[in-house]
């Protein structure tokens, strides 16, 4: 690879990375289909899932315990075993029919963040079967299992994680004796 364009995907890669510090999420919605231009989808895709797979156990344990396990590990669980499967179609499609397809896969991500979720849905087995496989084939073809998972979460409405909640909930100290007696109007 040309230096050049070696450059490009670095400044690519730390882009992307530094979204998803500020964020938490969203580095392979990014990364991936810029990288494609660079290189083939098929070794984007794999940079994407092995920096994930690296980056991923920062903050392991905030996730764990904000994530509404009864759902989070069945689908986790079924996107890994069907990840395989991605790659299998990823290695199959022509490089510029995938760099498509994958930047349209990033594009409708947005697309479905923005649309309105409808009423609440309680998480049915069926659900939390198809998410997990759709995760997980998304996993494989564009390194990006969030697609399916953000919708299948948004939809459920549920109550934010105590951290956040709490921060949103905070409420200014009483005033000092000292700091309500400065703020009484002398007359």
């Amino acid at each position: 690879m040309p230096p050049a364009m070696l450059a490009l995907a670095l400044a690519m890669t730390f882009g992307a990375a530094a979204i998803r510090g500020l964020t938490g999420f969203g580095m392979a919605i990014i990364l991936v289909p810029l990288l494609s231009l660079v290189i083939t989808p098929l070794q984007a895709v794999v940079i994407g899932i092995l920096l994930q797979l690296y980056i991923g156990p920062v903050g392991w344990q905030r996730i764990i315990h904000d994530s509404e396990r009864a759902s989070a590990i069945p689908i986790a669980i079924i996107a890994v075993v069907v990840t395989p499967l991605g790659l299998i179609l990823l290695a199959a499609i022509a490089p510029d029919v995938a760099r498509l397809l994958i930047s349209s896969i990033a594009i409708a991500a947005f697309v479905a963040v923005v649309l309105p979720s409808g009423p609440p849905r309680a998480a049915s087995r069926t659900s939390i079967t198809l998410t997990g496989i759709t995760a997980g084939v998304l996993t494989g073809f564009a390194a990006m299992p969030g697609p399916p998972v953000v919708p299948f979460y948004m939809r459920r409405r549920l109550p934010p994680p105590p951290a956040w909640h709490r921060a949103r909930t905070w409420r200014r100290p009483p005033p000092s004796s000292r700091d309500a007696a400065a703020t009484v109007p002398r007359q």
